[in-house]
């Protein structure tokens, strides 16, 4: 049997998903290897340091965040707020004291250091202005605050989606509908993280794991979260 660490369900399968096709996808939550890496992060690393009043603010949130990443074994008592250009139906489940604003990532309204902890993942290659929304990140953090920026990564430099469609004719719209619809990152990734003003680091917390341990749990041994905290 397989299990999924988000909705603690265990099934015979994980499910494939994506383009190019993989295996991975929850069938109870829809969660992925991502999110499964996300949880344990939020479960293990996360929720012990925040306490009532701590704030958490996630900007372009996935059906898994707004469902699942909320709940007290992930975030302890912290207040969590989810920004998004669109409202959606899944935003309709957020209770107070969370919270769902319609805002845009580069021109956040809320005051200079007011999270403690930002997440901002799978979001920034839907972003025009990523660097904006980076500064923007970087501001409304405290100084003792962190981020997770993670993204997919290529090899090679940052690309627009459209230097990725002059080179790839081949990719269907639905290849950007899902991967990104203004930027593919690359190698430099980290570096713009730091021009933005951060101190970065990454990490691979399923490693160490055997390959029946990471097949049992959905998991991606090089899976990667990358941190920030402001500097």
């Amino acid at each position: 049997m397989k299990t999924c660490s988000v909705c603690q369900q265990s099934f015979p399968a994980f499910e494939a998903y994506g383009i190019p096709e993989k295996i991975g996808r929850c069938p109870v939550c829809g969660g992925k290897s991502r999110s499964r890496a996300v949880a344990w992060y939020f479960e293990e690393q996360l929720a012990p340091r925040l306490s009532e009043g701590s704030r958490v603010l996630e900007v372009g949130a996935s059906k898994v965040g707004v469902r699942y990443l909320r709940a007290s074994r992930f975030i302890g008592l912290a207040r969590h707020t989810t920004v998004d250009l669109v409202r959606k139906e899944i935003h309709d489940a957020i209770r107070p004291p969370h919270e769902f604003r319609k805002m845009d990532a580069t021109a956040l309204t809320f005051g200079d250091a007011t999270f403690d902890f930002v997440t901002c993942n799978h979001a920034l290659g839907f972003i025009p202005d990523f660097r904006r929304a980076l500064r923007e990140i970087r501001r409304v953090l405290k100084p003792s605050g962190e981020a997770m920026l993670n993204t997919p990564l290529h090899h090679g430099p940052t690309l627009s989606s459209t230097e990725v469609k002059a080179r790839h004719p081949e990719y269907a719209e639905d290849y950007f509908v899902e991967n990104g619809t203004a930027w593919h990152f690359g190698d430099d990734y980290l570096d713009e993280l730091k021009a933005a003003g951060f101190a970065v680091r990454a990490l691979q917390p399923f490693a160490g794991l055997s390959a029946d341990e990471l097949s049992r749990r959905g998991l991606k041994a090089d899976e990667p979260l990358i941190l920030a905290r402001p500097v």
